[in-house]
Order: C-alpha cells, then structure tokens, then sequence
C-alpha cells in the first residue's frame, strides 16, 4: 500500500470516529431515512468535545487521532457540514 493510500485511509478513519463521537454525544445525528445525511443534533458541540477529551484520556482513542486538538478540529468540522434538516427528505425530487 502506498504512503498517500495510508495517509487517506487514516484521514478518513479519523473523520469516522469524530463523527461517532459527535452522534455518541448528541451533536450530531443520521437523518431517520437517509442514513449517510447528517443533521444537528440535540446537544452543544461542547459535549462532544467532552466526550472526545475523555475517551481520549482514557486511550479509546489511541491511534486514531494525534492530539485531543486534532480530534477537536474534526468534530467541529462534521458539525459545521450537518445541516438542520435532511434536504432530500424536504425535496424527494
């Protein structure tokens, strides 16, 4: 496997477990029929942060992200892409 091939496959399995961090925590959430759609949840992003920090402290995380920073960045990264509503749920078409 070629450095690019592992770098890209560890950058997504990064975003994957800020992502589940942030559904874990409620900050997040699947749209109910479109299961690759994120929405906000009902929660802060602050208690994914929280979450994160101490699943990282408690070396859940290990391996996955370098620094509590860089798990922080990417939570807040799939917060700002969820939207408030699933789009193709308000339009079918």
């Amino acid at each position: 496997m070629s450095g690019t091939k592992r770098f890209m496959d560890s950058q997504e399995e990064k975003q994957r477990a800020a992502i589940q961090i942030a559904i874990k925590s409620g900050a997040l959430m699947y749209c109910e029929v479109h299961e690759d759609i994120l929405l906000d949840g009902s929660s802060d992003i602050e208690e994914a942060y929280t979450l994160g920090d101490l699943m990282f402290a408690k070396g859940q995380l290990n391996g996955v992200f370098d620094s509590p920073e860089e798990m922080t960045e990417l939570i807040f990264k799939a917060k700002e892409h969820a939207g408030d509503c699933c789009e193709r749920c308000k339009d079918p078409d």
